[in-house]
This record gives structure tokens, sequence and C-alpha cells, in this order.
């Protein structure tokens, strides 16, 4: 990172040196005197710092012009700036080389000391041994795949809607003017800093007057503190560097925000959520220490790029300060599971001698008929050698007969060092249909008769670890599934009480079901006892720009937690902090009605099979097969005897929760293969 930054505070910077400030310049400047001399990093933990550089704030017990920083035991040449918060002091330490560092501030005879944790600029601070291959793109530097900060500059011509490159040599005429939330006009000049971090690329973009100096002590006035970031959707196993793609959000620029994107928050690009929470904590670290300390951090995207937000916050929580979402999935599994239950499920349909099926019945096993249409492939993240947007050159992909130590693509061997790995050198498996009793609530609804039930459930095959299909049941590696949960890979949702949420969708019947809404509200019942922290919107129209107005009542909520001073639970300002607009809605045709008013919406395989809305992910307990769970259905004896083969082990019992289910842990930090351990408490000022 100090590589990345060299020259961007010039009058702070000593090439090859550790600069930080030192000699208090103006005694008086602290306008609230604190009881306790002490030195806290601010720009992240002081165990997780990366790239040499951590923004320190100062406090001093009284005023004190010979108090002074030290760095590796020796004092730093410039002055401790006033914090633009009024809080004390800032000073911006750079240069710090990788391992365990002491600062120190000295005042009065007295002394406090922080030890500071540097990792390098490409990672990584907590997710474990990296992912390999991974090639840089021409022009990076080293194997990390870093670069320097590069710019570039756009503005927004008066009355248009879409930038044009900017010149600063040669302004152009026909400058709009944007107005930030603070009150500050200025021409709508927009400045992207490009660099990587965690060996791709991120860009960070703000409002940018070219002839005024900006320092993480002196911002200039248009920003408001606040940083949007842009997250990209899908699922992917992303090998290699990637740019970060453009930060160019007008509804943010305009009114003084940051706005930052993220090659790895890209979930097409990179499904990995420790490693996107790793990479957001990154460059959060970065804006603090180049534009100042900041009063909002929240995202914004729509499927994966909800998905990446929702499990890395439940993983990491206090990442963000808010969320919107659009089309929202619990987690990546809940989307690809669904695809899977559609590629068996109509496989079995379709085997010779199978019962005829109608559209209506098809669509009372799997809930989402025109879904299932439509994502015949989305499972394939599970195959290896093939996965999703693998970009590995076929060569060197898995092949069992020609490469079996070639990269394997698939989703859980880019998660390798969560869930752990077979004695086969593969990644544990956890998709499992064992138990599952495909097409129950249409049985005993009389949708569908006994012999469809029957020979559905007995023609159900599955996959192996390689997704090679075979004739029985996929079974998941019980050894991999405890981590499956502790690990937030299955998002048990009980970190996010502190979170305010605001989810916008549409009445899709494609690939993103709106009955993943009601997985996201259950798991959080369960977890927090309500969802008073999530508000849906659910929509039949898309006339309504709902980015819009979800940004604007997220903005609102988060100021209003923020201006909370009460002493109570940050779970609690959320609730009693909500704006008017921060509630369940359903606008039909452009009428804003209660969310009722939008019907409940089909539900998937797995819920129409039994399971509770929460639907996790996993493998579930079972019990023996019963005729009493059946009520008002015959089955011939024939039929009950195919039904004892099909589920020798059982079917799932809904009553108890799936095997080996844990909440999530947060915080933890991965050595590879499956071990984890909880970050130790942040080092403090002593």
């Amino acid at each position: 990172m100090s590589m990345i930054r060299t020259g961007r505070l010039p009058a702070l910077r000593a090439a090859g040196a550790v600069v930080a400030a030192a000699m208090l310049g103006l005694a008086g400047s602290v306008t609230a005197q604190t009881p306790a001399l002490t030195i806290e990093a601010i720009s992240n933990r002081a165990d997780l710092v990366s790239g040499g550089d951590v923004l320190v704030r100062v406090r001093l017990p009284a005023p004190d012009d010979q108090a002074a920083v030290i760095v590796a035991g020796k004092p730093q040449p410039f002055a401790l700036h006033p914090a633009p918060d009024g809080k004390g002091y800032t000073a911006l330490v750079t240069g710090l080389p990788v391992g365990r560092n002491t600062l120190s501030v000295t005042s009065k005879g007295k002394s406090a000391r922080l030890d500071v944790t540097n990792h390098p600029s490409g990672g990584p601070l907590f997710s474990g041994p990296q992912i390999k291959p991974w090639p840089c793109l021409p022009g990076a530097s080293g194997p990390q795949c870093d670069r320097a900060s590069s710019f570039t500059w756009q503005y927004m011509p008066a009355g248009a809607t879409a930038f044009k490159e900017y010149n600063p040599a040669s302004p152009p005429r026909d400058i709009a003017t944007a107005v930030s939330t603070n009150g500050a006009r200025v021409p709508y000049i927009v400045r992207i800093e490009s660099f990587n971090q965690n060996r791709s690329g991120v860009s960070v973009a703000t409002l940018f007057d070219p002839a005024t100096p900006w320092t993480p002590f002196a911002p200039q006035p248009q920003w408001n503190k606040g940083v949007l970031v842009l997250q990209g959707s899908g699922c992917g196993t992303g090998y290699g560097e990637q740019p970060a793609g453009s930060p160019l959000n007008d509804r943010a620029l305009r009114q003084g925000f940051a706005v930052v994107t993220v090659a790895l928050l890209h979930n097409t690009i990179n499904c990995n959520p420790v490693v996107q929470a790793e990479a957001s904590l990154m460059a959060k670290e970065h804006v603090i220490e180049t534009y100042g300390p900041i009063e909002m951090y929240f995202g914004t995207g729509g499927s994966g790029g909800a998905i990446s937000q929702i499990m890395d916050q439940n993983a990491y929580p206090g990442l963000y300060d808010g969320l919107i979402l659009s089309h929202l999935f619990s987690d990546s599994d809940a989307s690809r599971r669904a695809a899977y239950d559609c590629r068996v499920v109509y496989d079995a349909m379709a085997r010779p001698g199978s019962p005829a099926w109608t559209d209506a019945q098809k669509s009372a096993v799997v809930g989402m008929l025109s879904g299932c249409a439509a994502s015949p492939t989305r499972f394939e993240i599970y195959k290896a050698g093939v996965g999703t947007n693998c970009n590995v050159p076929d060569a060197d992909k898995f092949n069992a007969a020609t490469n079996p130590r070639g990269v394997r693509c698939t989703l859980q061997d880019y998660e390798v060092n969560q869930v752990g790995r077979r004695p086969d050198g593969a990644a544990y498996g956890r998709l499992d249909t064992e138990g599952v009793q495909y097409g129950l609530k249409a049985l005993i609804a009389g949708t569908i008769s006994a012999e469809q039930f029957v020979s559905l459930n007995a023609n159900v095959g599955g996959h192996d670890i390689n997704f090679n299909p075979i004739p029985t049941r996929t079974v998941a590696d019980r050894a991999g599934l405890k981590a499956l949960y502790t690990t937030g890979l299955a998002n048990t949702e009980n970190n996010l009480a502190g979170t305010p949420i605001i989810e916008t969708r549409l009445a899709v019947t494609d690939f993103h079901q709106p009955f993943h809404a009601v997985m996201v509200r259950a798991r959080l019942d369960r977890a927090q006892g309500h969802h008073d922290n999530y508000a849906l919107w659910r929509t039949t129209s898309a006339r309504e720009n709902a980015f819009d107005a979800s940004f604007d009542v997220m903005v609102q909520w988060v100021r209003a937690i923020n201006a909370d001073t009460r002493d109570v639970p940050r779970a609690r300002k959320v609730i009693d902090d909500k704006p008017a607009l921060a509630r369940d809605r359903c606008v039909i045709d452009g009428a804003d009605k209660a969310l009722d008013a939008c019907p409940r919406p089909p539900e998937l395989a797995r819920v129409l099979a039994g399971a509770p809305d929460t639907n996790d992910s996993g493998k579930c307990q079972r019990k023996g097969l019963n005729r009493a769970d059946y009520p008002g259905v015959s089955f011939t004896p024939a039929q009950w005897t195919s039904l004892q083969a099909t589920f020798r082990t059982g079917v799932c019992d809904y009553s108890k929760p799936m095997v080996d289910f844990a909440l999530t842990r947060p915080w933890l930090t991965y050595s590879g293969d499956g071990k984890a351990a909880p970050l130790p408490a942040a080092p403090r000022s002593h």
C-alpha cells in the first residue's frame, strides 16, 4: 500500500522512510481534552493493517507542544494534525515493514503504546493461503499483482446524464454543478483513483477540485464522509487479477459520496465471501488513509451483489453500516441448490417409463417452473474442471484421466480454506439429497398422484464429488458440514441485528424467485426473534426507480443511527431510528401498499418437500418412513416397498436442525484446509 501511494501526500512523505506525525504544532487546538494519553488505529484494526500505512488517532490529557509519535524507537519529524472530527489528533504512519510494529506517543513524561501488525498490500489478512493459480495482467509488479495508484478524470456536462472524459489541463466550459449533502456546491468533476489490493483492482471515485489538495487531515469540503461500495453480480470461481470496473455512480457522486469498486467484490469474479470481506476491509482502510475518516460505509448490489453483502456482513459484522440489496439470495449455495434440485427432478421425470407430468404438476414439485428452464447450468459451479467463469486454460483444469491434479474450479475447492479437504485432495462436498421427498406437499394436496411421487423419488439420481452422474442420491461429506455453517458459507444470519437492510425485489419468475426473500427473513426470525432491521420492497412493476429511493432511505437511516448518542446496543438503534419508508412495502402499479398485498411467492423444491422456510443448505437429519406422515394418501404395497427401497436410511426430519448445524462465528481467521480460529481482541493503546 505504501508503494501504491507514493506521491499521494508529498508534504508528508519521505522516500523509503516511515513518515508519521510527531511534534505537536498548536497546543490549544484540542477542543475536548481526554483523561488519558492514548494512541489508536482508526483506518483498520491495528492487527489487520495492510500496505505499510495506518492512520492513528492521538489523544492527550493536556496540551503539550512537545508530544511525539515514536516509530521503531525514533521520534518522527512531522506535526500531528487536528482530527477532522475534532477528536484529538491524527497522524499517518507509512512505510511500516511487514509484521509486528510498535508505535508510541510520549507526552510530559508519560507514554502510550500500540502494537500494529502490517500485512502486504497483496494480502492476505485473514483469509488464509491464497487461491492459486493467480496470473497477473500485463503491467503488474511482482507475484501479488501490485499496481501503484493512477488517476483519470471524468465530468458531467450541464444538462447531461452521462459522464465525459475531463482534461485538467484543458477544462471544458459545460460542467454541471454538483450539490453535496453537506451543502457544498462544486463543479461536477470526478477523479478516479485506480490501484491494486489483494491481487486485483480497486477504484475510488470522488468529487474532486483539481486545484485543491486533499489529505486525510483536511479533506475537500464537498466530501460528505460517506462511501458507497458497488457490488457485482453472479457467482463464479475466477483465478487471476481482474480490473475493478467503473465506480461512476451518478446518484452517489453528485451528493458528495465517494464510490468504490473492488474486483473481488464482483461475485462472478470471486464467489468466496471471506476473500470478499478481506478485500472490502482493505479498500475501506485505503479510503480512510487517503481521504480521511469516514462516517458511513455501505454497499449496494443485486443478485450476486446482494449475496456478497449479506454473507460478508454476517461473517464479519461491522464491515458495512448498511446494505442496499435487490433480488437477494441468502447465500450462494441457496441459489445454486435450487437449480440443482431442478436438474435432478427434471432428470427423474424424464426417465423412461415415468408417468406423464403437466406443467402445473412440475411447478408444484419445484416451485420455479420458468426459473428451472432459465437456469439449466447454474449448478455447474460444483462440477470439477468446469466451475463457473473459471478463467483457467483448459490444459490446466482438472481432468480425472489426464490431469487429476489440475485446477478443480468448483465452488467448494475455491473455498477449501473454509470447508477443508478430503483425503483425495478435493474439497469437501456439501450437496446432499439423501432423504429429500421431492413433491411431498403436492402429494398430500392431491396435486400429484402416489404413483408420480413414488416414481419421481425412486428415479432421483445424484452426482459424485467430480459431478459425474451416479444412479444413487448425492451425499455430502460429513466432515465438512459444520464448517459450512460456522464460516458463514451457509449463512445463518445470526450476526445481522445491528445492520439496517433494504431489499427491493420485482415479482420475477426466473431464477431470482421471490421466495428467497422469505428464506432470508425466516433465518433472521430464527436468529434474532424478528426481522425488524430488514425492509422488503416488492413491486409488480419496474417503473419505480428502486435504487434511488432505497439509497436515499438508507442514507437517512444510517445517519439517524450515527446521530443516536444513547448508551444502548446498536441493534436497538437500528429499529428505533428507522425512517418512515424503511418498512415493508408492496408497490402495485405505482400504488404503495402493505407487503401482504403481494401474495406469498411460490415455494422452492426443498420447502415443497417439507423443509421450513429457513431452507438451510447441508444435510437433513432423517427418520423412518411412517404411513401416518401421508394423510389422505393410499400407497399400494408395491409403492410402499419402492419408497422403503428409495429411502433406506430414512426421510428428512425437518423438526430437527440440519446435521451439524451451528451458528456462524464472526471474525474468523483461516490457516488453510478448514482450519479456523476467531481473531483475538484488537490491540489497544496501553
